[in-house]
């Protein structure tokens, strides 16, 4: 009961993260530094109330990899934050939900997994629906629209 809990409430926390951000008078990476700040913070209290320590040695022995991942997660934020800042919520939001898409066109290169008929039929399908919802809010708004669903997308990807 407890994780499905944790489950629910790290959604909510997600799920209103766009309407939060929206509202808040910063650029985009002064709110990802400041987001990633709040969550450092966080992150080193649970660590001190558990009286864990920090695995230094197994720091130091990925810290290229983590290193690479903190600017992807970094640059991740910036470009999810822009899009909030130029297009609806629901716009950014379907384009950075398009990331398991953009894992099942790059699947056959980078994982080698074999692209199967029911892979590709559900891509395009994808792809379809994103173009009717998102293409139906671009006509009845300015160009600042397809600007924010680009940033979603980069950040999905």
């Amino acid at each position: 009961m407890k994780s499905k809990i944790q489950f629910i409430l790290s959604m909510i926390i997600f799920g209103t993260m766009g309407l939060v951000v929206r509202y808040i008078d910063l650029s985009s990476s002064e709110t990802a530094l400041l987001s990633s700040s709040i969550g450092c913070l966080f992150l080193i209290v649970v660590f001190m109330m558990m009286k864990k320590t920090i695995p230094w040695k197994l720091v130091k022995a990925n810290a290229y990899t983590l290193f690479l991942s903190g600017i992807a997660l970094g640059g991740n934020w910036i470009f999810l934050y822009q899009s909030y800042n130029h297009t609806t919520l629901t716009n950014a939001t379907l384009g950075y939900y398009f990331a398991p898409v953009f894992v099942g066109i790059l699947s056959p290169f980078v994982l080698r997994e074999q692209l199967s008929v029911k892979k590709m039929v559900c891509i395009g399908v994808a792809i379809i629906g994103m173009v009717l919802i998102v293409g139906n809010g671009i006509s009845a708004s300015g160009t600042d629209e397809l600007l924010g669903i680009f940033f979603g997308l980069v950040a999905a990807a």
